[in-house]
C-alpha cells in the first residue's frame, strides 16, 4: 500500500476551496514554483441555521472542486424551494459498512440475487478493512474511506488493483475488486448512484500455479490426512477432502452436509450423496452424485469415529457439536497436511483436480458439468478441463483407430 501523503495547506484560491500541496514543496506564491502534485480541498455549509452540516471533497484539479461546489449550492437553493433532489453518495468508509451490516443480515443480495455466503462475506470484509478503504488515491489525496462512492471510477478502482497486484498479490487484487464492485452495487440498486463504473483489468492468475493434482499425489495427500487425523485424534480431514477430491463438491457444500437419505447416505446403492439447493450457488448445484468405494469407506469410518450421529445430524462438526464452517484454522490444517504429503494443495484446487481426473477418464463436458454442479458445460470446459501434450499427441492415433473401427462396421 502506498503511504498517505503529509499536506499542508498553502492557500485559498476560491470561495470554499483551498489548494494543498505535500510536505517538503518549495512553493511559495509568487517566489517558487511547486515541485509535487498540489490537490484542492472544497468545503461547503448547507441546511438552515442551527442544522447546518459541512461537505467536504478533495479533488485532483481545481476545476472539479469548482464544479463540485457550484452542483451543492445548486443543490441547496433546489432543496430550500422544494425541488426533489437526489440525496448526495455516502462515503465509501460508510457504504462499506453498510454494506456489510445489509449482507450479513440477508437484506443485501449477490448479483444472482441469493444471499452471500459467510465466507465470501469474511473475505469481502478483511479485504475492505485492510486493503480497499485505506488505499490512498494519488488524484483525489485522500483514502478511499473518505471519497464519496460516486467519485470512484474506472480510473480509481484501476490504481487500486495495480497497488494491490504490486505490494501483495493478483488474488488479493480481484478479492478486493469483488468487494468494492459488491459496495458499489448494493448503493446502485438502492439508488444512492446513478450508475457503476466499468470494471478494471484484473491481473490474471500468478504464471506457474498449479492447476490440479495428479491421482498419485492426491493419494499420497489422503494418506497425509488420515494420519493427521490420527495424531490430532479427531476425524475429519480425510474424509472432507475425500467428499473434495473424489466427490468434486465445493468445501461449502461438503460441510453443510447432513447424514441420511437427504444429505450423505450410506445405505443407498450405490451410496451417494445430496447437495440441496441451500447449500450451493445455483439451481444445478442442487444435485445428487454417487460415491466410489473409497469415498464411502472413508466416510463409513468418519460416521463410526463420531458416535454414529442420527440421520439429520451434521456430518462435519466442531468439539461442541455445532456445524462447521470455512475459516482460517481449517486452512491452517489443509497447508499443514499439504506441506507433510509434499504436494500443493487447497480446496478449490481438490475439486479442480476432481474434475480433471474424469475428463481424464474420458467423461464428456455435460456429465463432468452435472457432476460439479455448473450451469453451463462450456465453462466447464475451460476451466476444468486440461489437455495436456501427450493427450493431444495421441489424438491423431485415436482417430485413426475410430475411423478402423468405422471401416470394419
Amino acid at each position: 500500500m502506498q503511504p498517505q501523503r503529509t499536506l499542508r495547506t498553502q492557500r485559498q484560491i476560491a470561495p470554499g476551496i483551498v489548494e494543498r500541496h505535500e510536505a517538503g514543496c518549495p512553493y511559495r506564491p509568487g517566489r517558487r514554483r511547486c515541485s509535487c502534485t498540489p490537490s484542492y480541498r472544497a468545503r461547503v455549509r448547507v441546511g438552515s441555521r442551527g442544522s447546518q452540516r459541512a461537505l467536504t471533497r478533495t479533488f485532483p484539479t481545481r476545476a472539479e472542486a469548482e464544479a463540485w461546489v457550484a452542483e451543492v449550492r445548486e443543490r441547496a437553493r433546489r432543496g430550500a424551494q422544494g425541488i426533489p433532489v437526489r440525496r448526495p453518495a455516502p462515503l465509501l468508509g460508510d457504504a462499506a459498512r453498510e454494506f456489510l451490516r445489509r449482507a450479513k443480515a440477508g437484506t443485501a443480495l449477490t448479483g444472482a440475487r441469493r444471499p452471500y455466503a459467510p465466507s465470501t462475506l469474511n473475505g469481502y470484509e478483511s479485504a475492505l478493512r485492510r486493503h480497499v478503504l485505506p488505499h490512498h488515491d494519488e488524484r483525489h489525496g485522500d483514502a478511499l474511506a473518505n471519497l464519496p462512492a460516486d467519485t470512484l471510477d474506472t480510473r480509481v478502482l484501476q490504481a487500486m488493483v495495480n497497488a494491490l497486484t504490486a505490494a501483495a498479490s493478483p488474488a488479493l487484487a480481484r478479492v478486493a475488486d469483488a468487494a468494492i464492485v459488491a459496495v458499489l452495487r448494493d448503493l446502485y440498486e438502492r439508488g444512492l448512484l446513478d450508475a457503476l463504473p466499468a470494471r478494471p483489468v484484473l491481473p490474471p492468475p500468478p504464471a506457474g500455479r498449479t492447476e490440479r493434482l495428479s491421482l498419485a499425489q492426491v493419494n499420497t495427500l489422503l494418506a497425509a490426512a488420515r494420519t493427521d487425523d490420527e495424531r490430532t485424534g479427531r476425524s475429519l480431514m480425510e474424509p472432507l477432502l475425500h467428499l473434495l477430491a473424489g466427490g468434486g463438491l465445493r468445501v461449502s457444500e461438503a460441510l453443510a452436509l447432513t447424514w441420511g437419505p437427504e444429505g450423505v447416505d450410506l445405505e443407498a446403492d450405490p451410496p451417494r450423496v445430496t447437495v440441496g439447493r441451500a447449500a450451493t450457488k445455483t439451481d444445478a448445484g442442487a444435485r445428487t452424485i454417487g460415491l466410489g468405494r473409497e469415498e464411502a469407506a472413508a466416510l463409513r469410518g468418519h460416521r463410526l469415529a463420531t458416535g454414529r450421529p442420527p440421520d439429520g445430524a451434521p456430518v462435519f462438526v466442531d468439539d461442541e457439536g455445532r456445524p462447521l464452517s470455512r475459516d482460517g484454522r481449517m486452512r491452517s490444517r489443509l497447508r499443514r497436511i499439504a506441506q507433510a504429503a509434499g504436494v500443493p494443495a487447497g480446496f478449490h484446487l481438490l475439486r479442480h483436480t476432481h474434475g480433471s481426473l474424469l475428463a481424464d477418464a474420458g467423461q464428456g463436458g455435460h456429465a463432468i458439468a452435472a457432476r460439479l454442479g455448473h450451469r453451463d458445460p462450456a465453462f466447464t470446459a475451460r476451466r476444468y478441463v486440461h489437455a495436456d501434450r501427450q493427450r493431444l499427441a495421441d489424438a491423431p492415433a485415436a482417430l485413426e483407430a475410430l475411423r478402423g473401427r468405422e471401416r470394419a462396421g
